[in-house]
C-alpha cells in the first residue's frame, strides 16, 4: 500500500510540472495549484457556442465562446453566466489599457466611437485628461465623477461670427466675401424686428458702392406698408457733406447707368435734388434733370429741366434760339397750372410779304423790312393773308 502511494505521489508531481505556463483549475472547487512559476497567458474553459450548464461554483469564472468571439462571466451568487463583450456587437465596450511608472492611457470603443484617456500617475486620482481634441479638458474635481468639457477652448471665429465661451453666433463684423445661396424661389436673407435701422452698410471706397445688386429682373424692390391716406417715401438718399455742414448746391442725386456699343458703362441720366438756400430758418431746394448729348467730348451732361423749390419751370436750353421749327401751337397754363396746347395767335416774321399759307385764322405776320403787319383771315392759301396798315 505504501509503495502505491509513493507510485501515486511520483505521478502527480509529474503532471504538475509539465503544467509549467499556464494556470489550470484542478477541482471542482475552482482552485488552483499553488507555488507554480507562470506565464502571462491564462487558459479559460473554452467552447462552441453560449454555456448552457448551470454549474454550482463558489466562485466566479470565465468561458469562451470561440465560434462567436464571445466572453462570459460566471455569477456564484446567482449561478448565471452573462456576456462581457461581443466583437461583433456596436453596443457593446472593448478597451485596453496601457500602464507605466509615470502615467496611464485607456482606450475604450462603444459603438463605432473610440474614447481615449490618459494621464499621469500619483496626480489625485481620476481621469487627467481627454483626448479627444485640441483644447478639451476634464474637470476632476470629484474623482469618482469627472466632467468632461467639450468646448475647444483654441476654436477662432471670424467673419460676422462671434464666440463667447461654448456660444457661437452670428453678429460680428463681416470681414471677407460672404455669399447667401438661396433657392430659386424666396428670400435667401430676411430681416424682421422693429429695430430704428435694420441693416446698416458703410463703405469708405469713395470708388465703391455699399450695395451692389443685380439681376435678371428687377434686382431691388422697396415696399411700404403702413394705413394712411397721404403718400409716403418709400427710398430716401442722403449725402452728407464730411465738414458736417450743408451749402447751397449741396445734395443728393440719382443716377441711371447702361454699357455703350463697346461695352464702357456710361450714365445715361441723373436727377438731383439740392438747395439753392441751406439756412435752417429758411431753406429752398430745387429739382434738376440732367441728360447727356454728344458723349463725353461733347461736354454736354448738363441739368436740362429746373423746378425750382418756390414752383417756377426753368429750360436752360431754351431762350437763345437754340431749337426752331414752324410754330402749329402754344403752350399756355390753366387755372391749376396745368400745361396746355392753345390756340392763341402765332406770330412770325420775315423780310417780305407772307408767301406761306397761315396755320390757322387769326395768326400775326410781320414783315420787319416794309415794316407791314398782316393778319391771317383763314389758312386756305397765301391770299388768306390781310394786310393791315
Amino acid at each position: 500500500m505504501k509503495k502505491l502511494l509513493l507510485i501515486l505521489f511520483t505521478v502527480v508531481s509529474v503532471s504538475v510540472q509539465a503544467q509549467h505556463g499556464w494556470i489550470k483549475p484542478n477541482n471542482s472547487k475552482g482552485t488552483i495549484s499553488n507555488g507554480l512559476s507562470v506565464d502571462t497567458a491564462l487558459f479559460i474553459p473554452t467552447g462552441c457556442g453560449a454555456p448552457t450548464k448551470v454549474m454550482d461554483l463558489p466562485k466566479s469564472a470565465l468561458y469562451g465562446d470561440s465560434c462567436n468571439n464571445i466572453l462570459y462571466k460566471y455569477n456564484p451568487k446567482d449561478s448565471s453566466w452573462t456576456e462581457i463583450g461581443n466583437a461583433s456587437d456596436s453596443n457593446a465596450y472593448r478597451s485596453s489599457v496601457q500602464l507605466t511608472d509615470t502615467s496611464y492611457k485607456a482606450n475604450k470603443t462603444k459603438g463605432g466611437t473610440v474614447y481615449l484617456f490618459e494621464g499621469g500617475v500619483g496626480s489625485g486620482g481620476g481621469i487627467n485628461s481627454v483626448q479627444a481634441g485640441t483644447g478639451i479638458t476634464v474637470d476632476n474635481t470629484d474623482p469618482s465623477n469627472p466632467i468632461v468639457n467639450a468646448v475647444n477652448s483654441a476654436v477662432t471665429v471670424s467673419n460676422g461670427l462671434t464666440k463667447v465661451g461654448s456660444d457661437i453666433q452670428l453678429g460680428g463684423a463681416l470681414t471677407g466675401n460672404t455669399i447667401i445661396s438661396q433657392p430659386q424661389s424666396g428670400f435667401g436673407l430676411t430681416l424682421t424686428g422693429s429695430p430704428y435701422n435694420s441693416l446698416t452698410i458703410t463703405n469708405t471706397n469713395a470708388n465703391g458702392a455699399a450695395i451692389n445688386a443685380s439681376s435678371s429682373f428687377i434686382p431691388a424692390t422697396f415696399t411700404r406698408t403702413e394705413a394712411t391716406t397721404f403718400q409716403r417715401a418709400v427710398a430716401r438718399l442722403n449725402f452728407n457733406p464730411s465738414s458736417g455742414a450743408g451749402a447751397a448746391g449741396i445734395g443728393a442725386g440719382l443716377e441711371f447707368g447702361s454699357l455703350l456699343t463697346d461695352g464702357t458703362p456710361s450714365t445715361v441720366g441723373s436727377i438731383y435734388a439740392i438747395f439753392t438756400d441751406a439756412t435752417p430758418t429758411n431753406y429752398t431746394t430745387q429739382l434738376k434733370f440732367y441728360t447727356a448729348a454728344g458723349g463725353p467730348s461733347g461736354g454736354s451732361f448738363t441739368a436740362k429741366l429746373l423746378i425750382n423749390g418756390v414752383g417756377s419751370i426753368q429750360l436752360p436750353k431754351y431762350g437763345a434760339g437754340t431749337f426752331t421749327g414752324t410754330p402749329a401751337k402754344q403752350l399756355s397754363v390753366d387755372a391749376s397750372g396745368n400745361v396746355i396746347e392753345t390756340t392763341q395767335p402765332i406770330i412770325t416774321t420775315g423780310t417780305a410779304a407772307p408767301t406761306s399759307t397761315p396755320a390757322k385764322a387769326g395768326d400775326i405776320y410781320i414783315d420787319t423790312s416794309a415794316k407791314k403787319l398782316y393778319f391771317a383771315a383763314g389758312n386756305s392759301s397765301s391770299s388768306d393773308w390781310i394786310i393791315a396798315n
